[in-house]
């Protein structure tokens, strides 16, 4: 009986183990117990890699510089979780990167374009920034507001959620001066059904918009979502507010005008000092600010001269702050007992001093209109 050359061959290398192993791209199955491949490879290739099964950490992870913790940068698995050296990884195809200590995570999802932040670092929970679907950002669900601030680095988008807040830096900054906005916001269409910007406040009264110097503690100037705009100094709660007191009218604490019409203040009542009081006849004594000409006030009504009246005299409490002149201004008016005319001042502390006139007590005089125009500012 003969043995061919190929028998022979065959046989001695089952005897002699004559063969190498098979090699990597050589095995149907990977390596029990999850194996690596033996060899400081630093290169592997395949025309096809296939990974199969369920459960949080049956997927592709990729690490660097080494597996560990905080050191996941990619992973592709059908179900989010934590990975074997305890990151936590979310489902679909992933990137991760660690910044100053907090994670970040960008989730290609079948919906979109998923972003998440943990604050500590990859070990979680994941916080959802928001999503890219149909080229649209949309934020999660349960975020309440949305702020944009623009300094002399990055912009930072912080968006509060119920329970937490997370701020996120982009890049929109000026490093030199190109005379252009750092933020330009443009609608393209013409007469749009609703506002380029829209800020929707959750409760009467809460901030919506401020402006501040660099190194302020306070808003030097801010919206509320009632519309009122409130003014400061910067380095204190603001003090001086603009707000709408009716239809057509615009208010700021004492002050109102009508905007639309051009209406004067509605008319002010002082308080009485000296014994003055107002006629029985004819228009009680009361002041306003006019709307024109600018930056003035007006006195208007009869009163009667008390006992004991003398020049200098105050007839009135001060008047606020707002209706006090830079320097003192006169006041014109008609002695209608005796048809002679009397000198009032109004004076720099916002009261009306009674100065000269022929005037006996008892006698009515009348503050006219039209020479009771007191300038503030003059």
């Amino acid at each position: 009986m003969s043995i061919g050359r190929r028998s022979l061959i065959v046989g001695m290398a089952g005897i002699g183990g004559g063969l190498g192993a098979a090699r990597p791209d050589q095995h149907y199955e990977p390596p029990a117990g999850g194996q690596a491949i033996p060899g400081p490879r630093a290169v592997v290739r395949a025309r096809t890699v296939i990974i199969f099964g369920t459960g949080p950490t049956a997927g592709l992870f990729a690490y660097s510089p080494t597996p560990g913790p905080n050191k996941l940068i990619a992973s592709i698995t059908g179900q989010g979780g934590t990975d074997p050296y305890g990151n936590a990884t979310l489902a679909g195809v992933t990137n991760y990167q660690v910044i100053s200590g907090t994670g970040t995570a960008v989730q290609l999802a079948t919906a979109g374009v998923n972003f998440y932040r943990s604050a500590a670092a990859l070990s979680g929970p994941w916080v959802p920034l928001g999503s890219i679907i149909d080229g649209q950002w949309q934020e999660p669900t349960g975020v309440n507001g949305l702020n944009l601030q623009v300094g002399t680095g990055a912009a930072q988008f912080q968006i509060a959620t119920n329970g937490s807040q997370i701020t996120e830096t982009v890049p929109l900054s000026q490093t030199a001066n190109v005379n252009a906005p750092v933020l330009s916001v443009e609608n393209f269409f013409s007469g749009p059904s609703q506002a380029a910007v829209a800020i929707t406040s959750q409760t009467a009264g809460d901030r919506s918009l401020s402006v501040k110097v660099a190194g302020d503690t306070n808003a030097r100037c801010q919206m509320q979502s009632t519309g009122t705009l409130d003014f400061g100094s910067g380095s204190a709660a603001p003090d001086t507010h603009i707000y709408r007191s009716g239809v057509h009218t615009l208010a700021s604490a004492t002050t109102a005008f009508d905007k639309g019409l051009g209406v004067a203040e509605t008319w002010q009542v002082p308080t009485f000092a000296n014994g003055w009081a107002n006629a029985a006849s004819g228009a009680n004594l009361q002041y306003r600010l006019l709307s024109a000409p600018f930056n003035t006030m007006q006195w208007v009504g009869r009163v009667v001269v008390p006992v004991g009246f003398a020049a200098g005299q105050g007839i009135n409490v001060a008047v606020p702050s707002n209706y006090q002149p830079v320097h003192p201004q006169p006041v014109l008016a008609v002695n209608l007992t005796n048809g002679g005319l009397v000198r009032f001042q109004m004076g720099t502390g916002g009261v009306l001093l009674y100065e000269s006139g022929a005037t006996v007590a008892g006698d009515i005089i009348d503050i006219q209109c039209g020479a009771a125009i007191v300038s503030l500012d003059a």
